[in-house]
C-alpha cells in the first residue's frame, strides 16, 4: 500500500486522473481519493479480462496521467500475454502515461508467462511489489516500489517525510526470505495450482459459469441467475450456507454478478464451500 501510495503521489496531483482496471482491487481508489486523484475505471471484459486499447482511448481526457495495470490480476487472476503488454506499453507512450505495475502476484502463475512492462519501458514504469503473496509473509506488511531511478530518488525523499522507512527487523526477514532458499515458492505455486484446478473441474462438472485464472490464487464464479446482486448473494451464502466469498461489486461495476473465492484455503474446505455454493444456486 505505502509503495503503490508513492507511485499515485509521484505521477499525478490534485484534479488529475489515473486509469483503473474494473474488475480491479478496491484498494487502489482510497489511496489515490486521498491525493485528489480521480480514479477512471477502464473495463476488463469476461471471458479474457484484458484491457482494450480501443476502449481506453476513449477514456483519455486532458487530466489523464497514467495507467494501473495488475497481472496477475485480483480478482481476475488473468496473466496478459506479451503482445498485450507490448500493446499497452505503446499505447502509454502514444499518450504520454505513466504504467503502474501492481506485480505483487508475479511468482504465482500457472499458465503462460508474465512479462512486466518494465522490462519494455523501465523509464516509465513503476512497479509495486509485496513478499505477503510470494513468502506467505502477510502479517509483515512488507513490500517494494521499483522504477527509473530518478522517480525512485524524488519518491524516498517522500517516504522519509510520512514513514521514514521500514523497521530493521521487517528488512533483515525480507532480506531472508529473497537469499533463503526459493523451493517453498515453487511448492506453494503448485499447491495454488491444484487448488485452481480442483475448484475449476467441480464448477464444470455442476455446470457453473466461472472465469479461468491464469495466476494469483482468486476464481470469479458466476451467481447472476440467483436473481440476487453479489453483495445479497454474499451475505445470505454466508448467513445460510457459512461460506465466506467477496461481492463482485467489491471490485468494480464489470464484476456485478460475480463471487469471488478464494484458493489460499486447504482444497477440501475450498471445495466444501463450492459444493456449499452450488447448493445454494441450485446446482447441487
Amino acid at each position: 500500500m505505502p509503495g503503490l501510495f508513492l507511485a499515485f503521489r509521484g505521477v499525478a496531483g490534485p484534479g488529475d486522473e489515473i486509469l483503473v482496471p474494473d474488475p480491479g482491487w478496491p484498494d487502489y481508489l482510497g489511496g489515490m481519493r486521498s491525493l485528489g486523484i480521480r480514479p477512471v475505471p477502464y473495463p476488463l471484459t469476461p471471458p479474457h479480462y484484458l484491457p482494450n486499447m480501443a476502449t481506453m482511448d476513449q477514456l483519455i481526457t486532458a487530466a489523464t496521467r497514467a495507467v494501473v495495470v495488475n497481472f496477475p490480476g485480483n480478482p481476475t487472476g488473468q496473466v496478459a500475454p506479451p503482445d498485450v503488454v507490448q500493446a499497452l506499453v505503446d499505447w502509454a507512450e502514444r499518450h504520454d502515461l505513466w504504467i503502474v505495475s501492481d506485480e505483487v502476484y508475479d511468482q504465482i502463475v500457472f499458465d503462460g508467462q508474465p512479462l512486466s512492462p518494465a522490462h519494455i519501458d523501465p523509464e516509465r514504469t513503476l512497479g509495486v511489489y509485496s513478499f505477503s503473496k510470494t513468502y506467505a509473509m502477510t502479517g509483515w506488511r512488507l513490500g517494494y516500489l521499483a522504477g527509473p531511478p530518478s522517480a525512485i530518488a524524488s519518491l524516498t525523499k517522500v517516504a522519509m517525510g510520512i514513514w521514514s522507512s521500514v523497521s530493521e527487523p521487517l528488512q533483515y526477514a525480507g532480506l531472508a526470505a529473497l537469499e533463503g532458499p526459493q523451493a517453498i515458492v515453487e511448492d506453494r505455486r503448485r499447491q495454488y495450482q491444484r487448488r485452481r484446478d480442483a475448484a475449476v473441474e467441480y464448477l464444470d462438472r455442476v455446470q457453473i459459469t466461472h472465469s479461468n485464472p491464469d495466476g494469483a490464487f482468486y476464481l470469479l464464479v458466476h451467481i447472476a441467475e440467483s436473481g440476487l446482486s453479489s453483495r445479497d448473494f454474499a451475505l445470505r451464502l454466508l448467513d445460510q450456507a457459512g461460506v465466506a466469498v467477496a461481492p463482485g461489486s467489491a471490485f468494480g461495476e464489470m464484476a456485478e454478478g460475480f463471487v469471488r473465492i478464494s484458493l489460499a484455503s486447504p482444497e477440501t474446505d475450498i471445495l466444501r464451500g463450492l459444493a456449499r455454493l452450488a447448493a445454494f444456486l441450485g446446482h447441487a
